[in-house]
């Protein structure tokens, strides 16, 4: 199922790119933040728990589906529920018009369930395509779908985002980003509900969250290349936490 996987793997890419158009973290969702609360604590909040939901539980997650044999059905519960979680965003952001507190409430509770649920999935998504496309391919994998997913992106925030923010009064405008976000994530997923997996010939046994953090923390000790990623990709994160604040900074 390599090509066929590859394929599908490069439109749920590409669609999800569209997605993060209208559910970025430190453009859009903090700019409704905001300019609902005026409030920099609250944006620098609503980044960290974002980044935290996104990678905190992938231990958690990794434990509990590592074991099964085939990882496709996990994806598609958890990418269901993430589509779910998004929709309860959209909901709080339209709240939020009325009824400021509860609003935002449910709008960072479901942000929060979102990235975890995004996260989880994302560890499915990632085993799968390791599984049936050739290590060799895997650069144009992943090339593919950065190029084609920011060329739409980049389109879209110029003839979608920008006359959607500029024409719609506060906060409608930004719920119907949020549900536009909604529906590209429901088909990102959706497409990759196409692929194909074959069982595991050899399933590994369950380890519980302690057993994932030993194997985790033995993998680093072992390899300098690992715990030279995992820097890297922590100081990626970091760097990420101070983005939101251009928000405030270009709105003040």
């Amino acid at each position: 199922y390599a090509r066929r996987n590859y394929a599908l793997g490069v439109v749920s890419g590409t669609v999800g790119r569209l997605e993060r158009s209208f559910l970025h973290v430190q453009l859009v969702l903090a700019a409704y933040v905001y300019e609902l609360t005026q409030s920099n604590a609250l944006v620098g909040l609503l980044t960290t728990v974002t980044e935290a939901g996104m990678f905190g539980p992938q231990l958690y997650v990794s434990s509990l589906i590592e074991h099964r044999a085939r990882k496709l059905p996990s994806f598609i519960v958890m990418h269901a529920a993430r589509t779910v979680a998004v929709a309860c965003m959209c909901a709080g952001v339209w709240v939020s018009a009325s009824h400021v507190a509860a609003g935002l409430l449910l709008f960072f509770v479901a942000c929060v369930f979102h990235r975890v649920l995004h996260g989880g999935s994302a560890l499915a998504f990632t085993d799968i395509i390791g599984k049936t496309v050739d290590p060799r391919r895997y650069g144009g994998f992943l090339a593919w779908r950065a190029v084609l997913g920011g060329i739409l992106a980049l389109v879209t925030g110029f003839l979608v985002v920008q006359p959607i923010l500029d024409r719609l009064a506060f906060p409608v405008s930004y719920a119907v980003l949020v549900g536009a976000g909604v529906a590209f994530t429901g088909i990102s997923g959706f497409v990759f509900y196409l692929a194909r997996e074959d069982p595991m010939e050899r399933v590994p046994k369950r380890r519980g969250l302690s057993g994932v953090i030993r194997g985790g923390l033995a993998d680093l000790r072992a390899d300098r290349n690992y715990r030279l990623l995992l820097t890297l990709r922590l100081l990626m994160r970091a760097n990420g936490l101070t983005l939101a604040f251009y928000v405030p900074y270009g709105v003040e």
